[in-house]
């Protein structure tokens, strides 16, 4: 059964958010105490509130985790920390600002109902209570259940608002109003003009200069009201606003202007010039990327050769080397206790016996591994249900084969795109080892992967990952072939990768195309034909409009392989399918169509021309990410050979490049055939399901195992992948298979 995505409304979500905080504040409450002691060291740990009964039943048995991130992912009321799992709770200096932030910009002030009647027989400069700013509903949701206002709060509104751009605050804190649209404009017009701005901001002084050449220094309001930060006041201040006004001599904004002590108004009040003189910039190094680049990281402690054999006998038994490290578990397996000598899993070296016992009694105190005789030791622990994949079947030496999106760093590293993942499981250095692990660890003999990044420079460009895959790859015995998808504004990017173990088999020929010019050619065709009726000719137009856009970008490869043993021929096909909006899925389809076309002529040909054993039915393999799930139509093509409805459904009236959609493979999904249902591949909530998978042909190949996915209910309690051990957001694929007679 597939798991669904957690309700995550916004009333649920405010109820969640609730009741941490009064978890955390409340000494009412069942659980305060229980929190108090982690709140004090720092953070209550999220593992923790996610199992506790109230918390539980707002998050819900699937993925309460990413229920709980969801909540506090806005830092109203707590700070949550990705890299530690753990919640902090706000400030209230820091609370309130940010509702006053939130809530008094011109379009949320006049929707917000509380508000508007504190300010309904008020001048808008007239100063009013700030503890009335206490009764709003709002506001209370971000206050304690017992909160009282006394000198300390009055105080704190006067630190949180002091500085505020929309909100003015008396020294003493009791007294607020909000801003006039000119003072604001004079507040953010001299803050581009601050002496730290000028000193630092390039824009800034290039601005100044030109000024200063062109114009006498002074620089237009309207073009003022198009910078960043004044862009965002009221509409009398847009450009067009500030061009119509001809009484802007007169107005209160050159009164507010000509108080200013960083600014000169111009006589005609439509223009303003800084007061100081332009310095000579000041080179600032770019800040610092996040954890993503090892000149950011800091550096490695320097450790004592004992502790450094520690750390190394902790790592090799640890969850991201112990999974795939076959050495270290068959040797496991060997001992009648599961012992296994330290000197197995790290270096002792020129060690003497007092070292040697140092190293002995550190390991005592580990957390991943227990001590046994004579210099051994094992895990504490088996493996957690989260990391463990059953396989499923027999296993076969016939043919393996493993289809794996192995997660592009450029995509990595988008912003907010893995906000739940501490950014090291990110890291493209820490990512490939964990790579380099599962992959051989199971040692397919074909190999299909996905999103392999890539430059146009090439070679060892240190971001031309698929040179990394190609020569790691070849020391472990596989050859390859690789094509990028073609973007013109992107560099990096990624394309597909085909490995296959040269000790079983032999390459015989390779093709790969892109699905754009394929069809674009076919479209082509289609508006060469004569006595074509107008409408005809412009559904045809639109359609390839789309398939000529720059997104269309994705490409196919074909291998056709040959078994060493026994001469059998085996053709592999790897995509990775636009992914498109939802009004754009046909366009899966037509690829999927594409391919089948392609594969069909490129068998066709390898026969014709005598490349093809003549007695043995030669097998077919498709891999890849489909970027579609079992209930789409580009499964539904793949699966039946063709579609219910005879063709995909568009958004308008299109002529299609194919009359018809179909095949003649037989294709099965080897998971539906041997689970019964498919398997969750992309594991990212609240997404979370099956995108990857691996075709095969019926008629020559049968399926004997695959390698399943974690158990499922181990899988909710954890915000998603990558992680230590899967470096991917995706489940590497690995499947069996017999060859028919």
């Amino acid at each position: 059964m597939e798991p669904t995505a957690p309700e995550t409304s916004p009333r649920l979500l405010r109820q969640l958010r609730r009741e941490i905080f009064d978890i955390c504040t409340d000494s009412s409450h069942a659980h305060f105490a229980e929190v108090q002691t982690e709140l004090q060291a720092g953070g209550v740990s999220a593992w923790h509130l996610i199992r506790l009964p109230s918390v539980a039943a707002l998050c819900g048995p699937r993925f309460p985790y990413s229920v709980l991130f969801s909540a506090l992912r806005d830092g109203t009321i707590a700070d949550f920390d990705q890299s530690t799992h753990t919640v902090r709770l706000t400030p209230l200096e820091a609370r309130l600002s940010s509702f006053v932030q939130s809530s008094f910009e011109d379009e949320p002030f006049a929707a917000h109902a509380g508000l508007q009647a504190l300010f309904a027989n008020r001048r808008p400069e007239e100063f009013w209570p700030s503890e009335l700013l206490f009764t709003l509903a709002d506001v209370q949701e971000l206050l304690p259940r017992a909160f009282t206002v006394d000198d300390d709060v009055f105080a704190t509104v006067a630190r949180a608002f002091s500085t505020s751009e929309i909100v003015a605050v008396s020294d003493d804190g009791r007294l607020l109003r909000r801003r006039s649209d000119t003072e604001r404009l004079k507040l953010h017009t001299e803050s581009y003009f601050s002496a730290e701005s000028v000193a630092k901001d390039k824009w800034v002084q290039d601005t100044l200069r030109r000024a200063a050449n062109d114009k006498g220094g002074y620089i237009k309001l309207s073009d003022v009201a198009t910078w960043g930060r004044v862009r965002r006041l009221s509409s009398f201040l847009k450009p067009w606003e500030i061009r119509k006004n001809r009484e802007w001599k007169d107005s209160e904004l050159r009164a507010v202007l000509e108080e200013s002590d960083v600014v000169e108004l111009h006589p005609d009040g439509r223009s303003i010039r800084w007061r100081g003189s332009v310095v000579s910039p000041v080179s600032t190094p770019p800040p610092p990327r996040l954890n993503w680049s090892a000149s950011s990281l800091p550096p490695p402690p320097v450790l004592t050769p004992v502790d450094a054999i520690v750390r190394d006998v902790e790592r090799a038994f640890g969850d991201a080397n112990y999974v795939f490290d076959r050495r270290l578990q068959s040797l496991e397996a060997s001992d009648s206790v599961g012992y296994v000598k330290i000197s197995e899993a790290a270096q002792l070296g020129s060690l003497d016996d007092a070292g040697q016992a140092e190293v002995v009694e550190k390991l005592r105190t580990s957390t991943v591994v227990e001590v046994g005789p004579e210099l051994s030791v094992r895990r504490r622990s088996p493996l957690p249900a989260h990391i463990v994949r059953p396989f499923l079947g027999v296993e076969s030496s016939d043919l393996t084969v493993m289809s794996y999106n192995v997660l592009a760093d450029k995509m990595a590293t988008l912003k907010d795109q893995y906000v739940y993942c501490s950014q090291e499981y990110l890291y493209w250095d820490n990512r490939r080892v964990q790579l380099e692990r599962e992959i051989v660890f199971y040692h397919a003999d074909i190999i299909c992967l996905q999103e392999v990044q890539s430059t146009r420079l090439g070679g060892d460009d240190p971001k031309n990952h698929a040179h990394w895959f190609a020569t790691t790859f070849a020391r472990h015995r596989y050859g390859s072939v690789f094509r990028q998808r073609i973007r013109k504004q992107q560099d990096p990017d990624f394309g597909n990768m085909i490995l296959w173990d040269k000790t079983k088999l032999d390459k015989v020929a390779h093709v790969d195309f892109e699905f754009r010019q394929v069809l674009l050619k076919r479209c082509l065709e289609l508006a060469q034909q004569p006595k074509q009726e107008p409408e005809a000719r412009r559904q045809l137009a639109t359609i390839t409009k789309l398939i000529d856009a720059e997104p269309f970008c994705q490409n196919a490869q074909i291998v056709h392989l040959r078994l060493l043993s026994s001469g059998r021929d085996v053709f592999v096909a790897n995509a990775h399918l636009h992914i498109g909006k939802d009004d754009e899925k046909f366009l899966q389809v037509l690829q999927v169509q594409t391919l089948v076309q392609q594969l069909a002529e490129f068998i066709s040909k390898e026969a014709a021309e005598g490349r093809c054993h003549a007695s043995l039915t030669p097998a077919t393999i498709f891999c890849g990410d489909l970027n579609a799930t079992p209930k789409s139509e580009a499964y539904e093509l793949l699966s039946a050979g063709r579609l219910a409805s005879g063709t995909p459904t568009t958004p308008a009236s299109m002529r299609l490049p194919y009359d018809s959609f179909g095949h003649n493979f037989e294709f099965g999904c080897t998971y539906r055939a041997l689970a019964g249902v498919e398997l969750v591949t992309n594991w990212t909530p609240p997404f979370v399901d099956t995108l990857d998978y691996v075709w095969f042909s019926r008629r020559g190949l049968r399926p004997s195992g695959v390698l399943g996915v974690p158990d499922l209910s181990a899988l909710n309690a954890l915000p998603g992948i990558p992680d230590a051990v899967r470096p991917s957001d995706h489940f590497s694929l690995l499947c069996h298979f017999s060859f028919e007679s």
